[in-house]
């Protein structure tokens, strides 16, 4: 009863909102039934779509600048609608880099600032009293990340050289300085730096595995191989589809390798089973979710922008859905069903739902959290795309008799204005919908929060991997 009293309140207080606005379009097209000039002008805007024509020419150009970013030269000379062109192979380089750097970086700077490696009581970085090799360390990284960054954007050669240099002394010290507990954590911020630097995604993808497989000389190893298979990676980026094939075969050797080492191990440390999860399941999850999810969007507004835009956000929402129910879906498995030779799970999946049920508690598990909502941003921005562009689905039929209408006048006020006042509704209508749609979406964040806390706590009981 007290959702449906919220409710109604919400529509008075919109209806309101709306009536206000409506007034004032009222207000402000005065006249418009004597002045030819404005009134040719809308019928003109009505009859031929100018208005959703230059909205869609805007979104065109903006697709286009990210295709050129995104895609390899083989692939912008794909048709834009191509899939192959959507989920290119520089997206999920970016998306693998992303899902790893984000997380990994913010641990660091907590365990540098305030010796604090716990994520979810789990410790990913063994805690150090000396500050100045935490500082030490930290300072390596950044070094090597703005090295690499650098190189990139220098059109030099000699300038690459010399930054490259630099950001691998840095690594250098940086594996020199790191301590046996946190190395593994080292070697992937490495390899987070060297992929940010060079090919992108393959480099995360063996080194993040091979991190948590093994440890020392051999973590050392997987990373060369990476940067090794990255070239490789870099020499056939010239055919569309296969690179991108190429590095999504990696992934899934990614998780083979994760579903081996923690298969083979007799038992896991606290700081293993965080390193496990933290550093190797989830963002190599999470990258892959996030790649689909990415891709599904830019091919979903491309094929709106040659049609009816709104109505594509429904595909990309339904497909957004299901890749984010399949990551969740995913790692609960993975976490229930892979398990160490002692048996006991990398998380204590009951304990995490009680702390997610607690409003109070669910604050330490915000990586989780973001892990899987992430997938949902390009979705979230798509359907705000499409709410904005509103407009673009009226009908030509609708908008071509309120352009008939709008004809008649002077000699018709009746009909002239009554043109005006559909007009105005149209307006305010394209303009008060997608505001209350992203307003109400926030107001009723807990509300989805809980329900996606319960859908998956659900799952988990089906499957056994809680009582």
């Amino acid at each position: 009863m007290d959702t449906v009293i919220e409710l109604l309140a919400a529509l008075g207080r919109w209806g309101i909102a709306s009536g206000v606005l409506l007034g004032f379009l009222w207000w402000l097209t005065t006249g418009l039934e004597k002045s030819d000039i404005s009134r040719r002008k809308i019928q003109d805007a009505l009859n031929y779509d100018q208005v959703g024509a230059a909205y869609r020419g805007l979104l065109t150009r903006a697709l286009d600048w990210l295709d050129g970013r995104l895609c390899v030269p083989a692939e912008l000379e794909l048709r834009p609608t191509d899939a192959r062109r959507a989920w290119s192979m520089r997206l999920l380089s970016y998306a693998l880099v992303f899902a790893l750097a984000y997380p990994t970086l913010s641990l660091f700077v907590r365990w540098t600032f305030a010796n604090d490696g716990i994520v979810g009581g789990l410790p990913v970085l063994a805690p150090d009293d000396r500050a100045v090799l935490r500082f030490a360390t930290f300072g390596g990284i950044v070094i090597a990340f703005c090295a690499f960054f650098l190189g990139r954007l220098s059109a030099v050669l000699r300038q690459r050289h010399v930054l490259r240099f630099v950001a691998g002394g840095a690594l250098i010290a940086v594996m020199a300085i790191g301590v046996w507990p946190n190395l593994a954590a080292v070697v992937v911020v490495v390899a987070v730096a060297v992929a940010a630097g060079f090919a992108g995604g393959v480099v995360v993808v063996v080194a993040v595995a091979g991190a948590v497989a093994v440890a020392g000389v051999g973590a050392v190893a997987f990373l060369i191989v990476a940067v090794s298979v990255s070239a490789a990676a870099d020499r056939i980026a010239g055919r569309p589809g296969l690179p991108t094939l190429l590095l999504a075969l990696l992934v899934f050797i990614g998780f083979g390798i994760v579903w081996g080492a923690t298969e083979l191990t007799p038992d896991f440390s606290a700081t293993q089973r965080g390193q496990v999860l933290f550093l190797s399941l989830l963002p190599l999850a999470n990258g892959l979710a996030d790649f689909a999810s990415i891709g599904l969007t830019r091919w979903s507004l491309r094929r709106g922008v040659q049609g009816l835009l709104p109505w594509s956000s429904v595909i990309d929402l339904l497909g957004a859905i299901l890749i984010f129910l399949a990551l969740g879906f995913g790692l609960i498995s993975f976490i229930h069903f892979v398990r160490p030779q002692d048996g006991v799970a990398l998380l204590d999946l009951g304990v995490l739902f009680n702390d997610l049920a607690d409003p109070q508690t669910r604050g330490a598990y915000w990586w989780l959290l973001f892990t899987l909502f992430s997938t949902l941003i390009p979705t979230v921005l798509h359907l705000v795309i499409a709410l904005i562009a509103l407009f673009t689905v009226y009908p030509e039929a609708a908008r071509q008799r309120i352009a008939g209408w709008l004809k008649l006048g002077p000699e018709d006020s009746v009909a002239a204005r009554g043109g005006r006042f559909a007009l105005c509704i149209a307006v305010t209508a394209a303009i008060m919908i997608p505001i209350i749609a992203i307003v109400e979406l926030f107001r009723w964040w807990p509300f989805i929060l809980n329900s996606t806390i319960g859908i998956f706590e659900t799952y988990a009981r089906a499957i056994g991997a809680i009582a």
